[in-house]
């Protein structure tokens, strides 16, 4: 009995192999207007459009936060269940008052 159920585990650990179960995750960043800074978990990964990868092999969350200079900045709370793109529309900060 232990010699099926120690085959079988290890079957199973090769199926999730072949399935490319991972730890990480790739999430195409875009804003408008493009050319924000991306941050995840606050260091920059470099200005929307583009891909940014994400790992998860210690959390089961990350924070991507997106800034552009006279725009308010926004953010999401990401998993690896998050759909892969994600859109963010930034709104142009207030004017100050006079």
């Amino acid at each position: 009995m232990r010699g099926i159920l120690t085959r079988w585990l290890g079957l199973a650990v090769l199926a999730g192999v072949a399935l490319g179960c991972s730890s990480a995750k790739s999430f195409q960043i875009t804003s408008f207007p493009a050319g924000a800074k991306i941050y995840v978990d606050s260091a920059e990964k470099g200005t929307t459009d583009r891909q940014v990868v994400v790992d998860f092999a210690d959390r089961e969350f990350a924070t991507v936060r997106i800034e552009y200079e006279g725009f308010q900045p926004v953010g999401q709370v990401i998993s690896l269940d998050t759909p892969s793109l994600l859109y963010f529309v930034l709104q142009k900060s207030p004017e100050p008052l006079r």
